[in-house]
């Protein structure tokens, strides 16, 4: 059962809030691990490659155990004219076989839930459905969180692991907002899409992954990139591209993906 006080409290139930409250909790740091969610990843609807190396030092072989999609096995580079492609398509076997490189495709949803489950299960309280408001202050230091609806959690240290957008550190003058030049804007899709056509459609043999990047005409020229990698039975496809490039150039992100996926090649 959740307690009023702690040594620790992290704010924020992603890769980092989870690892940080593993850490902790292995160590024998009473810690609370607040996420705004119903549960973990429920924010985190799209998925990513995850490069996997941090954290077998955390949890080795957790590929083993982990909802992993499937391990990268190629990486394909390309520049995108308005009709073409120049691109680079690289293969290594040895990413085919333990550890993999330590790479694979998630999706974000399954794997913040299992990796807050490990936390938790180190002795990590797992308070969900808790969006912390506002840091408690005693005698000009942080002495806990404030969580909407009016409960309270005392604590000697909290860890921020907001995000990009820190609201919580922004609201206590810790950080400023960053410029619109050094923050991007994503898009993504997940398509469903059976085993057989992405194995067809990829050259994949067995549990094999890809992960494509697309540069030039695949976001306009803007300062950015598309990508596309294969999940077990389904694609993401997506781009990212500086919040000042996109005020510049004018064209919702939305459309840009759009245009994306048309392209010829």
């Amino acid at each position: 059962m959740p307690q009023d006080s702690y040594d620790a409290v992290v704010v924020g139930a992603g890769l980092a809030g989870s690892a940080c409250a593993l850490t902790l909790a292995r160590n024998g740091v009473r810690v609370c691990l607040c996420e705004r969610g119903a549960q973990p990843g429920e924010k985190s609807l799209s998925g990513m490659v995850l490069y996997g190396r941090p954290l077998a030092a955390l949890i080795p072989f957790f590929w083993k155990e982990a909802p992993v999609e499937r391990p990268i096995v190629r990486r394909r580079v390309a520049v995108l004219s308005r009709d073409s492609e120049l691109a680079l398509d690289l293969r290594f076997e040895e990413f085919n076989h333990p550890p993999y490189n330590y790479t694979f495709s998630v999706l974000r949803s399954r794997f913040d839930r299992w990796f807050a489950k490990q936390a938790a299960d180190t002795g990590a309280t797992l308070l969900t459905g808790a969006l912390v408001d506002d840091l408690l202050w005693e005698g000009g230091k942080v002495a806990g969180v404030a969580i909407r609806g009016g409960a309270t959690l005392k604590a000697g240290v909290v860890v921020s692991c907001e995000g990009t957008n820190a609201f919580l550190a922004e609201k206590a003058k810790l950080r400023d907002r960053p410029p619109h030049r050094k923050v991007a804007v994503g898009v993504k899709e997940v398509l469903a899409m059976s085993r057989e056509v992405i194995q067809e459609r990829f050259g994949l043999e067995g549990n094999e992954g890809i992960a494509m990047e697309f540069y030039g005409q695949s976001v306009r020229g803007l300062v950015g990139s598309a990508f596309l990698y294969t999940n077990q039975d389904s694609i993401s496809v997506g781009l990212s591209c500086s919040v000042e490039s996109l005020i510049a150039g004018k064209i919702p992100p939305a459309e840009l993906l759009a245009q994306f996926k048309r392209h010829p090649a």
